[in-house]
């Protein structure tokens, strides 16, 4: 018999402290968001990517049962992905909703530049696969248009026509060279960031490690 699962589910710690928290409303009681407790906050979530047109994250703030007292609340970000889901962090340390939204917000803030950083490691990470695919492509038709130069007796203007597209792989293996050279020199992999370069890169952590 499969065991039922609660609609309310609290999932372990994350290494950035929170937790990833499903039907959250069936266990605890949703305040607001973090723009709606706190007028400082002149907006309504932080864009997870850097050209401002993707899914953003919106501070919000959950309220629990007291503790002797004082009041206890779980704060962090809506999922944008997932209805009634949210990453939160329980705490103590907020006197009021005002400063359970401010704190709220901040968390928002935080993993939203994580998302922005991983997004651009990733994307270098495909520009670097991109130009080793070029690479790959433009030696094998280079090799290729050598081997019909020397095996087939062709007519002149062809023999220059094929030998314009030899400059031109040239043109295209130094190019994706460079490119390569650029991501691996102006690029300064943090460790924490690697992993999202070597994801877009489709190479393994190792590899990826080499180029640094």
């Amino acid at each position: 018999m499969n065991k039922q699962i609660s609609p309310f589910y609290i999932n372990p710690v994350s290494s950035d402290g929170l937790r990833w928290i499903e039907n959250v409303s069936k266990g605890w009681r949703l305040i607001g968001y973090a723009d709606e407790l706190n007028r400082s906050i002149q907006h309504t979530g932080w864009f997870t990517d850097e050209d401002g047109m993707g899914e953003t994250l919106r501070g919000i703030v959950y309220k629990l049962p007291s503790r002797k007292g004082s009041p206890v609340y779980a704060v962090g970000y809506a999922d944008p992905y997932n209805d009634d889901c949210a990453r939160l962090e329980i705490v103590t340390h907020c006197d009021d909703d005002s400063e359970a939204a401010s704190y709220a917000d901040s968390i928002a803030e935080r993993a939203a530049e994580t998302e922005r950083e991983y997004q651009s490691a990733w994307q270098l990470g495909r520009e670097y696969a991109d130009a080793s695919e070029t690479i790959v492509a433009n030696r094998e038709t280079r090799k290729t248009l050598f081997a019909e130069l020397r095996t087939v007796t062709l007519p002149p203007t062809i023999c220059e026509t094929i030998r314009e597209k030899i400059k031109s792989t040239r043109r295209n293996i130094r190019e994706a060279l460079d490119t390569q050279r650029r991501i691996t020199s102006d690029y300064v992999m943090r460790g924490d960031l690697l992993s999202a370069f070597a994801d877009g890169a489709d190479m393994t952590l190792d590899e990826a490690k080499v180029l640094r």
